[in-house]
């Protein structure tokens, strides 16, 4: 194959939907969105070979791969990029509590669906302390700093994989058409819909309704191709042909059963096996298979909510970027339908994950500890990952842990795939540990005792504070925090808005007002608003600027002057204290 120049890709008929085609080595052609998971360059033979585990004939063969990588790690990080984010009219506001945001995008993970998600699992080298180049090479200049550093650090390996998902349509429950720029994924389901698969499978009625909606003429072409089979090579016993990519497994064995009954179908390895039976072999074979089959299907929908439950199980350290969202999302289609409750999520979700970090929270915190160094002035993921893994990383501390791709995820060593779950899920892994090393080598710089390459307990105290903080963009907090309350809102005080002459639009407003900020505003009554300002000196600007306008009368929001439940309560006991003491009055005078 060498000589040839050919990339061999396996389960490419699965695939097709990816854009991927086969093409000589070094090309790397793609017509369209997405990418597999899971390479291993055969450098040695002169060809590659792309595994894609985001094929469903692919990735239970890879799943204990997977299981093993998530209970051997110190902690797995997570992405996920989604068919939508949120519902019209309903984005995210200035205004939101934590309550707020989380019924706003409970009804729009109701609607979406996750199109990938990626975890990347770091596990550590127990055995990788290990003399770096750079530690020795620093050693003598550096000696000042402490006189005891070890030149000692850790190694990770990054197990990465990014999954694109694809539910499978069953009984009732049919989210084909949020994903319909796929053929073929990784399926998911969370527990209330495994148990519907299970009554469906008992009633035998789990793809009721569903065949209408596949391509008969295929379905038509695999039946004639049997009957033909069956008629012309009657000396044969059984038969293969390949399963189409345009129709579903389970269309076609459920099909050719039900038509043929001197025949059995059993499907292998993207193919599909037809055997000629008599009718007692057929019966015993469909007692026989029952059970094994409901059991196959039933892996097979589960798909990535299989990895979701290893994750639980594990109890690992889960790490996100800005996750608030994706943890939504995984909690929905992989585990139990959103609670209305916010505070019954929160309790649950910590139930699962008692550890989560939000590499967002950690460096929008850490931005004025290290504001000269400027790593964290930026907390968009890229930039962070740029600022944390460059050049000049190296003199940021001594003896920063050393992380290698694992060989199936090593095209992540080479191309930076933004945007695409599992190595924006790496991303953020890396980030995590390069930060978690910086705060706690800045803690112990000034101790005179032998520094060496700290333990994963080592970094978690280092960064202790933000455990289970979750970031949330553009609302009245910073932050939300699992298995506790959240903190008091953080923001300036709102804006009071009187139109003087004619009302206005909130829109027309917020436009307005925008030269000095992104403001959110909201009607408070016909002839006033409410404005939410992103920061104080965005709230000064808009107070000074107005501070003598002829058509605005901009104030800051004071509850018992502005609220009209709360005037209207003191206009109330205003009444009832001064009748009360004109009675009391007339009572002592009579």
């Amino acid at each position: 194959m060498k000589g040839a120049g050919w990339v061999l890709l396996i389960g490419l008929e699965a695939m097709k939907w990816a854009g991927w085609v086969i093409h000589q080595s070094g090309s790397d052609e793609r017509g369209g969105a997405g990418s597999f998971i899971g390479l291993e360059v055969m450098k040695g033979a002169g060809w590659v070979l792309l595994i894609g585990l985001e094929a469903m004939n692919n990735f239970n063969e890879f799943l204990p791969l997977i299981e093993k990588s998530i209970f051997e790690a110190d902690f797995v990080a997570i992405d996920c990029e989604f068919t939508g984010l949120h519902l019209p009219g309903e984005g995210p506001s200035l205004f939101d509590s934590g309550a707020d945001r989380y019924a706003k995008l409970r009804r729009a993970v109701q609607a979406f669906m996750p199109s990938q998600i990626g975890i990347s699992a770091f596990v550590r080298d127990k055995n990788s302390l290990y003399y770096a180049k750079y530690c020795v090479d620093l050693s003598v200049s550096l000696a000042y700093f402490s006189p005891h550093i070890s030149p000692f650090l850790a190694r990770y390996e990054a197990h990465t994989y990014n999954f694109f998902i694809f539910p499978l349509s069953f009984g009732p429950i049919d989210v084909q058409f949020s994903c319909q720029f796929v053929y073929e994924g990784i399926s998911v389901l969370n527990e209330e819909q495994e148990k519907t698969l299970s009554k469906h499978l008992r009633e035998n009625e789990l793809f009721s309704g569903l065949i209408r909606d596949v391509d008969e003429s295929s379905l038509q072409s695999v039946c004639l191709q049997v009957t033909n089979w069956l008629n012309q090579s009657p000396k044969e016993s059984e038969f293969f042909f390949t399963i189409p990519p345009e129709l579903p497994e389970y269309i076609i064995i459920k099909e050719l059963r039900q038509r043929f009954s001197n025949i059995w179908i059993t499907a292998e390895k993207g193919k599909i096996l037809v055997q000629r039976v008599t009718t007692d072999e057929r019966i015993k074979m469909e007692e026989d298979s029952k059970q094994a089959e409901e059991k196959k299907i039933t892996k097979k929908m589960l798909g990535f909510t299989q990895v979701f439950r290893s994750l639980i199980k594990s109890k690992k350290p889960l790490i996100g970027h800005n996750c608030f969202t994706d943890l939504l999302f995984l909690y929905e289609k992989c585990y139990q339908p959103l609670p209305e409750s916010y505070l019954t999520y929160k309790a649950k979700l910590h139930t699962l994950f008692p550890i989560i970090y939000d590499t967002k929270s950690i460096s929008s915190g850490l931005r004025k500890t290290f504001d000269s160094e400027g790593y964290f002035n930026d907390s968009k993921l890229s930039k962070l990952f740029e600022n944390l893994t460059g050049a000049k990383t190296p003199m940021l501390t001594l003896c920063n842990p050393e992380v290698n791709h694992h060989p199936l995820s090593s095209r992540y060593k080479t191309e930076m795939l933004y945007h695409e779950a599992g190595f924006d899920a790496y991303m953020t892994g890396l980030v995590f540990l390069q930060t978690a090393h910086i705060v706690h080598y800045e803690a112990y710089r000034h101790l005179s005792s032998e520094m060496k390459a700290p333990s994963f307990h080592q970094y978690s105290v280092a960064l202790k504070q933000y455990v289970n903080e979750i970031n949330l963009i553009r609302a009245s907090v910073q932050c939300i925090r699992l298995g506790g309350d959240d903190p008091p809102v953080s923001r300036p005080h709102w804006l009071h808005v009187t139109y003087l002459h004619s009302p206005m639009h909130p829109n027309q407003l917020a436009c307005l007002l925008s030269a000095h900020g992104a403001v959110d505003v909201q009607a408070d009554s016909h002839w006033s608003a409410l404005v939410a300002v992103p920061n104080f000196t965005c709230g000064k600007a808009i107070l000074k600027a107005y501070k003598q306008d002829n058509t605005l009368r901009i104030t800051r929001y004071i509850a018992w002057k502005h609220n009209p439940v709360v005037t209207g309560c003191l206009g109330v006991g205003l009444i009832v204290s001064t009748s009360l003491c004109v009675w009391v009055v007339y009572s002592t005078l009579k």
